[in-house]
């Protein structure tokens, strides 16, 4: 008789559980649901690096080799996917202008727009761009393709010494020191003029 009591018991919890795994979130003032309907999360949470919604796309990175959907969205240096079903958050969400300023290096990936004070770091383990292009330093070892020929080599604010991709020479004299910059060269020739 016990037995039929508890498995009873067990049914009904069961049957509870399945029920609320479909009823709709309903979010206040300044939350959106997630697409997947797996809870409410704050505006300010939709691309802020950390994945809120179960099925992590408040967090999708745009990346512009890839054929993605949605709707390309700023919020502050990030740029993420909003999911084509949240197109009615689109104002409350979304940065105005998705293009990157003329102070900020635009990530060659789409992922981001990185303000010069992060564009190519001495020692940083932050991730900015998904690709790390804000990253491509000049050095001996470690030598990154170059954009193409008329790529410019930059010494950032933070005194590194990146590439700077042909299409964003016109941000040099924000993103480079003092607006300093010069033509790339073959590798050896430019080494030399930077180890001197």
């Amino acid at each position: 008789m016990k037995i039929k009591a508890n498995s009873s018991i067990t049914f009904i919890i069961v049957i509870i559980i399945n029920v609320s795994a479909f009823v709709k979130a309903e979010c206040i003032k300044g939350e959106f649901s997630c697409p997947d309907k797996s809870g409410c999360i704050s505006f300010n949470q939709f691309c802020d690096g950390q994945v809120d919604c179960v099925d992590g796309s408040d967090e999708i990175r745009r990346l512009s080799k890839y054929n993605q959907t949605g709707i390309p969205c700023r919020q502050s240096n990030r740029i993420c996917m909003l999911p084509k079903i949240l197109k009615n958050m689109q104002s409350a969400l979304c940065q105005k202008n998705v293009n990157c300023n003329n102070d900020e290096f635009s990530c060659i990936d789409g992922s981001a727009c990185v303000p010069a004070e992060k564009f190519c770091p001495r020692v940083s383990y932050e991730i900015n761009c998904i690709d790390n292009s804000e990253k491509q330093y000049l050095t001996l070892t470690n030598v990154p393709p170059r954009p193409g020929p008329t790529s410019i080599l930059c010494r950032s604010v933070q005194k590194a010494v990146c590439y700077l991709p042909e299409n964003q020479i016109h941000k040099a004299s924000q993103l480079c020191e003092q607006g300093v910059r010069m033509k790339t060269k073959p590798f050896s020739e430019t080494v030399i003029v930077y180890i001197i």
